[in-house]
């Protein structure tokens, strides 16, 4: 790789980082924008929520990717919430958005979603990390 190329990787690199949830929020609108016209955003206090919503008969959201102030990212399809897993392949584990390629790639991937696309395994999946989160509560209690 050429020096020129290499620095422009480095600063493509540098670009994409989000460096805290203050920079995000003053950036997300016009960057959901420039990916697809289907996403809003709606900001809450501690929150921005970035969804689909389906105004043809009864609105309802369709998808919500839901960012908090930590930069900690929960997903919705419907009314059900998506297990970590399901985000794990872009966010790792602990979903925590760091750059704006990993926006892009969730917003693409959820684009074409329907509600009804939620599967049992995926239903399965956040029922079983919820009590996965419920039992650490309850442990973290008894200590």
């Amino acid at each position: 790789m050429s020096a020129r190329d290499e620095e422009q990787f480095d600063q493509w690199m540098s670009d994409d980082q989000i460096s805290s949830f203050d920079s995000f929020c003053e950036k997300v609108d016009r960057f959901v924008s420039s990916v697809d016209s289907l996403w809003i955003v709606i900001r809450s206090d501690g929150f921005v929520n970035i969804c689909i919503v389906d105004m043809s008969r009864v609105p309802q959201f369709v998808v919500v990717i839901k960012i908090n102030d930590t930069m900690i990212i929960e997903a919705y399809r419907g009314n059900t919430r998506l297990s970590n897993s399901c985000l794990a392949w872009v966010l790792a584990d602990e979903c925590k958005l760091v750059c704006w390629s990993q926006l892009t790639l969730l917003l693409s991937h959820f684009a074409s979603t329907t509600v009804a696309e939620v599967s049992v395994k995926s239903q399965t999946e956040t029922v079983k990390q919820q009590l996965q989160d419920l039992i650490e509560l309850t442990d973290d209690s008894d200590n």
